[in-house]
């Protein structure tokens, strides 16, 4: 009779796509009995009953909003271990690839030690984080203040030294002379633009503009280029307001206020969103989203 340990596991990911193994290899797993999922299987037509939670990542590019569970299935019959299961490959919460692995291939016991070493260090892994999404619009938040940041970088209190120890020594760093403040100092990077406003000693400084092309920087909730519009758009609290028939729809809030989430639509299918918040300094910060051909091209956090 088989004896069968069940663990619970983290996500393995790739720069493309989100791989994970999920809770499919059960006892029997060693004889080719797995449940029947195909390639285009929607995530929520998955029965995960009785298997424990694990918290779900993403990757740029890639992004996972739902609860997945997943587990691995040790079972001993004696001749030794079998570590079997299903690694999906999943794109815009569906599956879209599936491969079964380990159905008839025996293992040692150190070598389950070991995985379950490395499980346990996965398990601990909190650097991604799903962002849910909402077809209706009012189950989830508009923008907030804990939203403001760049790749880690904290847009509010970000200093020009914050640049460099997380995106390394800038391809350019020009100073500019500004009535107003004294400098602007930019720091530029491949795909992106951090503008600073400095006083006159040049000594401390503000954060005003992150200007991000780079897929690889990931904004508020995990918004990076490439993604397409309604993967962000479903980010957001959205349908709370009003068409003005032509050209701009009010995602939620009103005009004169701080906090408030805007569409626009152009003639040539180029979108902007806007998403404005009040983060408790004289002036709103705002996220600004530039689309074409349903595909993200050009960030903006910026307060004006």
């Amino acid at each position: 009779m088989n004896q069968t340990k069940r663990i619970s596991i983290s996500t393995a990911l790739t720069a493309a796509v989100l791989i994970l193994l999920t809770a499919i290899a059960l006892t029997g797993c060693a004889s080719g009995n797995v449940e029947s999922v195909t390639a285009e299987t929607p995530l929520e037509t998955l029965d995960y009953t009785g298997i424990p939670e694990i918290p779900v990542a993403s990757a740029p590019g890639s992004k996972v909003s739902e609860n997945i569970k997943a587990v691995v299935d040790y079972s001993n019959a004696g001749d030794g271990y079998t570590d079997c299961g299903l690694i999906y490959t999943i794109q815009s919460d569906t599956i879209v690839a599936m491969r079964a692995y380990g159905l008839n291939q025996l293992i040692t016991e150190d070598k389950v030690t070991d995985i379950l070493s490395q499980v346990k260090r996965i398990a601990l892994e909190r650097d991604y984080y799903m962002y849910p999404k909402s077809l209706k619009g009012d189950d989830v938040n508009p923008l907030e203040r804990e939203d403001l940041s760049v790749s880690g970088l904290d847009f509010i209190s970000a200093v020009p030294g914050d640049c460099e120890a997380i995106f390394g020594h800038p391809l350019e760093d020009v100073w500019l002379e500004d009535d107003d403040t004294g400098y602007l100092r930019m720091l530029t990077y491949d795909g992106a633009t951090f503008t600073f406003t400095m006083n006159a000693d040049r000594q401390s400084g503000t954060l005003l503009l992150a200007d991000i092309t780079n897929p690889g920087i990931e904004g508020p909730r995990g918004v990076a280029v490439g993604e397409s519009f309604y993967e962000i758009y479903q980010r957001f609290m959205h349908s709370q307001g009003s068409y003005d028939g032509t050209s701009t729809e009010w995602l939620y809030g009103e005009p004169g206020t701080t906090d408030f989430g805007t569409a626009e639509y152009g003639d040539d299918g180029r979108i902007v969103l806007r998403y404005s918040v009040d983060a408790g300094f004289t002036l709103p910060v705002t996220l600004q989203l530039v689309f074409e051909m349903d595909e993200l091209i050009n960030m903006m956090l910026y307060r004006w």
